[in-house]
């Protein structure tokens, strides 16, 4: 028996999986496991992907030969951390795979078919085997596919309910990141019914790229309403209200917000240090591009 080589290489990278074998299977169909029996070619999986092997003795394949895998996802989050665009589940997608090594952005490059998908996978894979690429393997030199997706960003949207089903009108609370890596708006008074009644929203003022572990460190601080309307007065040069407040503009904000948050004259009382991150597909929300967080206080 002669030496195995790689001649085909496939790689996922994904921002947000670390180890993709976790989360990533390819599977031959049943005709590409007939072929490779045929042919006397292997596949391998790998924790970022899998390869096809050949004994470096043998022809391994034809010119011609196609091979076809099936993508599968194994975490019902991939939707909510992916961009997908225009991706339907239950269309049938096809990925063809060009006969040279290349960077392949998935989801731009998928093509929807009239085929019927009968099983829950998020693509099939072909790839149509030339005397090239046998020829390379051998002088080691295996075909290799890099599978990017890309992931996902949404607004933070925070709702902040209090325990006791009252709301202290003299006080309004502040969200800030310690770390600075985050900016959100100045909250604004919300009902709704499902949750209780009257509660604080709170938005991040611009999208937040999908981690498993975000680098942040979140506090919820109370201030006197009074205090706060006094001091975006004074940086706005002209009265601001507490009505006002969620109606600021991002951009202006980004710019103001960090000064006042900054500012010892304005008393802060801690209500909370520990403030999770929203988790994508947790809570249902109606703001599009956004991931809510439901937080009692």
């Amino acid at each position: 028996m002669g030496r195995f080589v790689t001649f085909i290489d496939i790689m996922v990278t994904h921002g947000y999986y670390n180890d993709m074998s976790d989360y990533f299977q390819f599977r031959p169909t049943a005709e590409t496991e007939r072929l490779m029996r045929n042919r006397g070619v292997l596949i391998r999986h790998t924790k970022r992907g899998c390869q096809f092997l050949i004994e470096d003795d043998r022809a391994g394949f034809l010119s011609g030969d196609e091979l076809e895998l099936t993508l599968q996802m194994q975490d019902h989050n991939f939707v909510f951390v992916t961009q997908l665009d225009d991706y339907r589940p239950q269309t049938f997608y096809r990925l063809a795979l060009p006969e040279d090594s290349q960077e392949i952005d998935v989801v731009s490059a998928l093509v929807s078919t009239e085929e019927q998908k009968e099983s829950s996978h998020f693509c099939h894979i072909t790839i149509k085997l030339t005397g090239k690429m046998l020829e390379e393997a051998k002088a080691g030199m295996p075909q290799e596919y890099l599978l990017g997706f890309c992931v996902a960003a949404y607004r933070w949207e925070y709702m902040f309910v209090p325990r006791c089903g009252s709301i202290d009108g003299s006080k309004t609370f502040l969200l800030e990141d310690l770390k600075g890596k985050f900016l959100f708006t100045l909250p604004e008074k919300h009902t709704n019914s499902s949750l209780g009644g009257m509660m604080w929203r709170i938005f991040s003022t611009s999208p937040i790229v999908c981690r498993k572990f975000q680098n942040c460190d979140l506090q919820l601080s109370e201030v006197l309403t009074e205090e706060l309307s006094k001091l975006l007065s004074n940086a706005f040069f002209r009265d601001v209200q507490p009505e006002e407040f969620f109606r600021l503009p991002p951009k202006v904000l980004s710019e103001i917000l960090p000064k006042i948050l900054a500012d010892r004259s304005l008393k802060k009382r801690i209500v909370s240090r520990f403030i999770p991150c929203p988790q994508p597909g947790k809570f249902r929300t109606d703001q599009r591009g956004c991931i809510r967080e439901i937080c009692y206080i």
